[in-house]
């Protein structure tokens, strides 16, 4: 359903290959593991308590 949203409002489709395929992901897990690692893990962030 929400895949279906995404094509007809933004044209965006989902991209994925077999089952159980780890490489799938691999791309967006190497960019969240560097943006973690060069932004997050590097500055002091206020908390929302």
């Amino acid at each position: 359903m929400f895949s279906n949203i995404l094509n007809v409002t933004h044209n965006i489709k989902i991209s994925m290959s077999r089952k159980r395929n780890p490489y799938d992901n691999a791309f967006v897990e190497n960019f969240t593991k560097t943006l973690k690692y060069e932004e997050v893990y590097l500055k002091e962030y206020e908390t929302f308590n």
